[in-house]
């Protein structure tokens, strides 16, 4: 596939290229497949990314700001430390993405799966989260939807500081050993939650 930045110039891309430091702003790379590729350090703001293969590649230190990932495939991307500040990651696939230290500030997750994802450091300042919450407003009470009457809420809340499956919230507040054991219709809470709340990124609910 032959792609050109904002400066018209061109470049080949295919699963497993070498792109490391490349301008590539505003280039379009709708439903491309980058998987395995090495986009360390490539400039790709205000790119178009719409239902881009991306399992794998690795994004270190990357811009993505503004970037275009409306139902990207970045099962195990490496994004760490990458610029994703008011990136377009809606219904974006995020499985065990790395996105420690990233910055994703005033990014739309809306419908991002982030099961699995790592989130250490990141910056989620003013981003819409995969439930349609502000981070801020998610942060408030990261619970609801998933602990929907107080007892529960209250045994989830005693093994706060828990991150082992057998005493962490949600085995202490239904007895679930593992995201396939929630109700169907409360996994995807129950997977982000669990993904920001193994991350350290939350505050104790009340």
């Amino acid at each position: 596939m032959i792609i050109k930045n904002i400066a018209g110039e061109r470049f080949f891309v295919a699963p497993g290229s070498s792109l490391e430091g490349l301008d590539l702003r505003g280039a379009d790379l709708t439903e491309a497949n980058l998987t395995e590729a090495n986009l360390i350090d490539v400039n790709l703001h205000s790119a178009n990314l719409t239902k881009a293969e991306l399992g794998g590649a690795f994004f270190q230190c990357a811009n993505l700001a503004k970037a275009n990932l409306t139902g990207a495939n970045l099962m195990w991307a490496n994004l760490r430390d990458a610029n994703l500040t008011e990136t377009n990651l809606t219904e974006a696939n995020l499985t065990k993405a790395h996105l420690i230290g990233a910055r994703l500030m005033k990014s739309n997750l809306t419908g991002a799966n982030l099961t699995g994802a790592y989130l250490a450091r990141a910056n989620l300042t003013g981003a819409i989260m995969p439930d349609g919450r502000t981070w801020e407003e998610y942060q408030a009470d990261p619970l609801a939807g998933i602990c929907e009457d107080q007892e529960a809420r209250d045994r989830a809340l005693s093994a706060w500081n828990s991150h082992s499956w057998f005493e962490c919230p949600m085995h202490a507040a239904y007895g679930w050993e593992s995201v396939g054991d929630a109700p169907e219709t409360k996994r995807f809470l129950v997977g982000m939650f669990i993904t920001l709340f193994d991350a350290e990124l939350l505050k104790e609910a009340k």
